[in-house]
């Protein structure tokens, strides 16, 4: 249990142990603030002194020096800390209390006699802790001569604890046995506590970034402003320019073991805000964060920040991937996903799985989503060109009617989802826009038609190319006309590790509990993490931002979309843990 998990009232009973900026003991402990985790401390100033050097426990430095309230050692040290008599005062056996018989005498039953030392004084603080919990924290404590704790051995005779209420030998005690409670939180309960702690420092990057979007292939501030982050929080081989504004970046952990991923996309959408009333509105007309990439990017660095503070006791190592153009970009071959694959962005080192966040304004904040298997579409784009022949309205008979053949294309078109499609592969047809003619009495000579194909499947993606051409050559051929198509595959369809999916959900179970951890089936949306699936092992997960209290309810791409941002610790949390989880299990 840390310090800050304790009631403020503990400690008031024991002599020189106080709260926030007070004294532990004659001067100058001023090592601990309320609500902060036990800071290492390296000299106790003013009174105390400075040239403090050995170590007294993790992170608590103490050194012998004359004048000290009843603290003058004499003697060998050897690798740990004893007390003798101090000058002025005799020390005080405590024969019946606790079982010291003397100066000369060992420490009777070694763990026993500082057990009954330090819990006759420090009752309030056991309670706290819990009685159990207190006395199996002490339990290594044994016979003279053995190790108390790492660089503290009973090598010597003890007087223990000259008058127990001595505010500095209490002060001494409280440390040596508090510290370690502070440490032994377990590494997810203090990545729990670290995200917690952010919440505030999130929602500033967040909103900033909201501020601030960059529409894909243009997010220069967006990829300066991770780097310099990352930078900071001194991750390893952070590398800029990746498939034009991307960036990676290497958490080493302190141990050997496996490499996996995070990815975050950064870019924004054109979908104009300057109606939406909140205060943190995009400055950029016409822009806007309105599928969450502020949120995932927030995130992203959140999740850094939380295991760099871990990263000793890390397992081997976390890439992370931030991406540019995830929306997709217009006259480009490639771009986002697959451009940071062919760049090098699961490389040196190469991850052996991957994960990430997509908010969902969908499910309520405090909530989780997963998929097996498919989990997004796979898509295409399609771009019809016909050609027919010019003619004056009066005489069609002279001419080929583009927009008669568009027509009946069209509604031939339909029945390849409603008669030539397995009724048990999910897809969408759509053709959305129609453009053609010249004159209202002008027979046209070009039209086209564009729209799109979404499935689960990209055999299904195959298929409808296949077939739209087999519709299309049947359609124009009756009419006299001619077409080309444009069948441009966007995104391959999602493809969540079911593997992966099975060790993460207890994961979110435990940060969430077992109700918010919900199996969702997959939508029909485009997502370029696919990209990264073909490489390696990955899943992405659909992290809860809804809030209708709030009335945040609007989907993505809208004007209205926004995010209770009570998520972005949630999610840093959870992210968190799930990765260090991966680490763990995969560690050689």
């Amino acid at each position: 249990m840390p310090f800050q998990d304790l009631p403020h009232d503990v400690g008031s009973g024991v002599a020189g142990f106080e709260w926030e900026s007070e004294d532990l003991a004659a001067g100058g402990f001023d090592f601990f603030t309320a609500g902060d985790e036990v800071a290492p401390v390296g000299a106790f100033d003013e009174e105390v002194g400075e040239d403090f050097g050995d170590e007294l426990a993790g992170g608590i430095f103490v050194e012998e020096r004359d004048g000290i309230d009843g603290f003058e050692a004499e003697g060998d040290r050897g690798a740990g800390v004893f007390v003798q008599d101090g000058p002025g005062e005799a020390f005080e056996a405590l024969d019946a209390r606790v079982g010291v018989q003397g100066q000369d005498e060992d420490v009777a039953e070694g763990a026993g006699c500082l057990k009954q030392a330090y819990m006759a004084g420090m009752e309030d603080v056991v309670a706290a802790v819990g009685k159990n919990d207190f006395l199996a924290l002490l339990a290594p404590l044994g016979a003279l001569g053995d190790e108390v704790r790492p660089g503290i051995h009973c090598t010597h005779p003890f007087s223990l604890c000259r008058r127990l209420n001595s505010k500095f030998m209490r002060a001494v005690l409280c440390l040596v046995l508090l510290v370690p409670i502070a440490f032994a939180q377990s590494l997810e309960e203090r990545i729990t506590s670290i995200s917690k702690s952010m919440q505030a420092r999130l929602v500033e990057c967040r909103r900033d970034i909201h501020m601030h979007p960059e529409l894909s292939n243009q997010e220069v501030r967006t990829g300066k402003l991770i780097a310099e982050r990352l930078r900071t929080l001194g991750l390893d081989d952070v590398k800029t320019n990746i498939a034009g504004n991307g960036v990676t970046a290497v958490l080493k952990g302190g141990k050997p073991g496996p490499v996996v991923a995070w990815r975050a996309d950064m870019d924004a959408l054109p979908i104009d805000e300057s109606s939406f009333d909140v205060p943190y509105k995009s400055t950029v007309k016409g822009v806007k964060h309105a599928c969450g990439h502020d949120a995932h990017t927030t995130i992203g660095l959140g999740i850094a920040e939380a295991l760099s503070q871990v990263r000793s006791e890390l397992p081997g190592s976390v890439k992370f991937v931030f991406q540019p153009a995830e929306e997709g970009v217009q006259n480009a071959e490639e771009w986002g996903a697959k451009l940071m694959i062919k760049q090098g962005a699961l490389e040196n080192p190469a991850p052996a799985a991957i994960y990430a966040f997509h908010v969902a304004p969908n499910l309520p904040v405090g909530k989780i989503g997963y998929t097996d298997n498919a989990a997004s579409s796979s898509s295409a784009s399609i771009r019809i060109s016909f050609k027919g022949k010019r003619a004056h309205g009066a005489y069609p008979y002279q001419g080929i009617d583009a927009v008669a053949v568009a027509s009946q294309c069209i509604l031939a078109l339909q029945t390849i989802h409603s008669r030539r499609i397995d009724t048990l592969d999910p897809s969408v047809f759509t053709l959305g826009t129609i453009q053609g003619g010249e004159r209202r009495n002008v027979i046209a000579e070009n039209v086209t038609v564009a729209g799109s194909v979404r499935t689960l499947s990209d055999k299904v993606l195959d298929d409808y190319e296949t077939k739209i051409k087999q519709t299309l050559d049947g359609c124009t051929s009756a009419m006299g006309a001619a077409y080309t198509l444009d069948y441009k595959r966007f995104y391959p369809a999602m493809m969540n590790s079911p593997a992966l999916n099975s060790a993460a959900v207890p994961v979110i179970e435990g940060v969430l509990g077992a109700k918010n951890a919900l199996q969702i089936g997959p939508g029909l949306f485009g997502e370029d993490f696919s990209f990264y699936q073909r490489v390696v092992p990955g899943v992405m997960f659909m992290l809860g931002v809804g809030n209708a209290a709030k009335g945040i309810t609007a989907p993505v791409h809208t004007a209205n979309f926004d995010l209770d941002e009570d998520a972005l610790s949630i999610g840093v949390n959870t992210g968190a843990r799930i990765l260090v989880d991966y680490l763990i299990r995969n560690a050689k």
